[in-house]
């Protein structure tokens, strides 16, 4: 079977969609996470909980 030049326009528009979905969801995650961060510490005042937090949501 023999690929064209629009199958493969069509697979890379695919592609591209999906990298720019996973690129997104990875920077909110990790602002999820920081900002998840910066709020314990303000409500508990400790560093160790705080990282502890950060920590458990990035894994």
């Amino acid at each position: 079977m023999e690929t064209t030049m629009a199958d493969s326009e069509g697979f890379f528009k695919k592609f591209l969609l999906l990298w720019s979905g996973q690129l997104i969801s990875t920077i909110g995650s990790g602002l999820t996470a920081f900002g998840l961060g910066i709020y314990v510490f303000q409500q508990t005042g400790f560093g160790s909980t705080c990282r502890l937090c950060v920590h458990s949501f990035a894994s």
